[in-house]
């Protein structure tokens, strides 16, 4: 009979090895010890996989698997197959709990009551809080730090998963399905879970192919919770970045589909202005 822990801690690792002894000993600190730790490892090129292998002896918690992958997000996928935990959490090795009791207070909302459960967290070096509950219009302009979030494992199969296809958004993909999901049960308790470390893999950069498939990231899951014109000002960010990158006939594009759906003139105004402001200013 396979014993089911209650947590499956799920860490993608990519030449991750002068984080990894901190990690888990970071871990191994928590007061609660009902969890795993999946280490997925990408064929790191440094000691990653063997500092994972010699530490798998000394905690029997500990699973670590290593093989070529596609990118982080399919070593998260590849994690949650592996897990044996009834609730799932995802972390980076540069990432750490917020103190040594966070598994034992967030075990308390654990429970068959909810489906997702989420804290705050820090981020760091900045110290820069993200904490309160999301809200969907939240969630709509900005992704949720997943440092923050505890899933159930039941959520996840074939259909919800991460999508490879989004190299950096994927996470956010996932968290906009969920959360628009009104079914799915959402808590949020005010305990600081992690301090997440701001200069990670996703930080300042731009999913391309996450925005070009707004239709079916943003429009399917929220046309059912926001007014249509709030969905479509989401759009506002992508005309920035189309800007910035000079593509101007797709900014055309964009804007007029926000000003078909929205009569929203004033952002259309707004993006307009930053537009001649970069031609004038980049020649």
């Amino acid at each position: 009979m396979t014993f089911i822990m209650l947590i499956s801690i799920i860490v993608p690792l990519y030449n991750s090895g002068p984080f990894i002894l901190n990690f888990i000993n970071g871990i191994a600190n928590q007061i609660f010890s009902d969890y795993e730790i999946v280490f997925i490892d990408g064929n790191s090129s440094d000691e990653s996989f063997s500092l994972v292998k010699k530490n798998e002896t000394i905690f029997k918690n500990i699973k670590v698997v290593s093989e070529a992958d596609k990118g982080i997000f399919d070593a998260m996928n590849k994690g949650v197959r592996l897990a044996k935990g009834e609730w799932l959490y995802f972390m980076g090795a540069d990432d750490m709990f917020f103190d040594n009791q966070v598994l034992l207070e967030i075990s308390k909302y654990l429970n068959y009551d909810h489906d997702i459960v989420y804290g705050d967290s820090l981020w760091v070096p900045d110290r820069v809080k993200e904490e309160g509950e999301w809200t969907l219009e939240k969630i709509l302009f900005q992704s949720i730090n997943h440092q923050r979030i505890f899933y159930r494992r039941s959520l996840f199969n074939d259909e919800v998963k991460y999508n490879i296809k989004y190299k950096i958004a994927a996470d956010h993909a996932l968290n906009i399905k969920l959360f628009c999901d009104a079914q799915i049960r959402k808590s949020y308790v005010p305990i600081m879970i992690a301090k997440y470390h701001s200069g990670g893999f996703s930080s300042n950069k731009f999913d391309v192919h996450f925005w070009e498939d707004w239709d079916s990231t943003f429009y399917a899951n929220f046309k059912n919770q926001l007014p249509k014109k709030i969905i479509y000002s989401s759009l506002g960010i992508y005309s920035r970045y189309l800007i910035d990158k000079r593509e101007y006939l797709k900014t055309t594009k964009v804007l007029f589909k926000v000003i078909k759906n929205t009569l929203n003139f004033g952002l259309v105004l707004l993006m307009t202005k930053y537009w001649f402001s970069k031609i004038f200013t980049n020649g």
